[in-house]
């Protein structure tokens, strides 16, 4: 895995409010140490934004520094640098770029910028410290500087935010059943759910017109005859079927207490002729017109 260098510093303190502003900075030399192997560098065609941040938000006391952030915008197996920002002594905002060199899980780094005082009073600053890496996750930073308003130190605690979860993978739905010998419901028989039984029938069938859109409805009148499912006499208008010497419709159907539904949508020449399973309400006077289903196989 690829070791993320964490850089952290921070800045700017506070004792006394100073009206003028001498500039002072401080550059830490940390001593040389042996080189570890490097780890394969990021790939620049694909530049990944990662943030380090302290553990916990708090008013820093006066002389300590709290509430980092750095933004690590460009980083190699050897080196992280980017934008840095902290508050310090309570009120004074601190902005500028983190450096740091990656030697095993320690790393060495500076932090320069521009600390301010109740956005009026500004002045340079300078950071150091040597950092530890825990867990790939984790930055411990001591550290130490100079500014205008006083010295600083202090140790803060960083982490890296955890990645996304990948979405939940969605299940691929299981295809319907094959089509057993002789099996007028193509397998279909038994599925409870309504519009997933008429898709199944559907599926086998295509509708493309009146005529072929009652072959799927008469199917699902036939699996769904236990709970009484039926027919729907239709003697005149559009999308009727004769058949076994009555005229039916051909997308819906209906129960014997007149409650109807339409199980093809659009249905006729030219038409979707879509699978559906729509609930059209009750209507007395459809019980007259029920008619118990029929074997689909008949002629």
């Amino acid at each position: 895995m690829k070791r993320i260098l964490l850089l952290l510093a921070t800045l700017a303190a506070a004792s006394t409010f100073a009206t003028a502003c001498a500039v002072e900075s401080s550059t830490n030399v940390l001593a040389p140490t042996p080189p570890v192997a490097p780890t394969t560098p990021a790939s620049p065609s694909t530049p990944t934004t990662i943030t380090w941040q302290s553990e916990t938000f708090a008013i820093p006391s006066p002389g300590s520094c709290g509430n980092f952030q750095w933004q690590v915008t460009d980083a190699t197996s050897t080196s992280m640098s980017g934008n840095f920002s902290a508050t310090c002594a309570g009120n004074i905002a601190v902005v500028g770029a983190a450096n740091g060199t990656l030697v095993g899980t320690t790393v060495p780094l500076t932090i320069t910028g521009t600390a301010t005082y109740a956005g009026v009073v500004s002045c340079a600053f300078s950071l150091s410290g040597t950092g530890v890496i825990e867990n790939n996750d984790t930055l411990t930073i001591p550290y130490s500087g100079t500014t205008c308003f006083g010295p600083v130190s202090g140790t803060q605690r960083l982490h890296k935010p955890a990645p996304n979860a990948p979405p939940p993978e969605v299940p691929t739905p299981p295809p319907n059943p094959s089509a057993p010998p002789g099996d007028v419901l193509f397998g279909c028989g038994g599925i409870p759910d309504k519009q997933q039984l008429v898709e199944c029938i559907w599926d086998h069938i295509h509708p493309t017109d009146s005529v072929t859109a009652f072959e799927v409805t008469k199917r699902v009148v036939w699996a769904l005859r236990g709970e009484g499912a039926g027919l729907l006499i239709k003697d005149g208008g559009e999308n009727i079927v004769a058949w076994q010497g009555r005229s039916f419709s051909a997308s819906r159907l209906v129960y014997p207490d007149g409650h109807l539904f339409k199980d093809i949508y659009d249905a006729g020449p030219g038409g979707a002729n879509g699978p559906s399973w729509q609930d059209e309400g009750v209507d007395p006077g459809l019980i007259s017109r029920y008619v118990p289903a029929i074997d689909p196989a008949l002629p």
